[in-house]
């Protein structure tokens, strides 16, 4: 594997500490495989979207990981909207042959309503997809997961990347 470029919103990013915390950072130290880190904090799925050609295409990766969506349940918007968006991602990419993982938006501590809206996001990632990153085992259940109720801590960031480094482990020969 050449070239990783994970994209999406402030949990990508590496939100409050910054991108030598992320997940990504993590994931790149424990496998010893660069992975570069696209996210931008506050992307909701048409975001990520409309700069996908530019941040990922345009850079001939061998792996795309997305983590999105938890920008759209916080502002409510539409469920379909966030999954046409996806779809739309998901041919673009699909065009380009260039194999994809989605990461799981992880719920929050205490927003019922964003939770659910997630839970069926991932749902739908699950469906259409088949497997995700399961990232909510890195967070949930565990005291020192978040900074704010919505972004993880270092400790939650580098739980996510050995989540990630063991997926990667598990699949990485699905993408040859």
């Amino acid at each position: 594997m050449k070239k990783i470029v994970a994209i999406g919103d402030s949990i990508t990013f590496g939100y409050p500490m910054g991108k030598e915390y992320s997940w990504t950072a993590a994931a790149e130290r424990l496998l010893g495989i660069p992975i570069l880190n696209q996210g931008v904090s506050g992307d909701e799925t048409l975001d990520v979207l409309n700069r996908l050609e530019e941040d990922v295409i345009s850079l001939a990766p061998d792996l795309v990981i997305l983590s999105i969506g938890g920008n759209d349940a916080f502002r409510q918007v539409p469920l379909e909207t966030a999954k046409r968006n996806i779809n739309a991602m998901i041919e673009r990419l699909r065009a380009k042959k260039i194999p994809f993982w989605f990461g799981e938006t992880v719920t929050t501590e205490d927003d019922a309503a964003s939770n659910r809206y997630i839970e069926a996001l991932n749902r739908f990632l699950s469906e259409t997809c088949g497997e995700i990153i399961p990232f909510h085992e890195a967070i949930l259940g565990y005291e020192d997961s978040f900074v704010d109720g919505i972004h993880p801590t270092i400790k939650g960031y580098e739980r996510m990347g050995r989540v990630f480094q063991t997926f990667y482990l598990e699949h990485q020969n699905k993408l040859k």
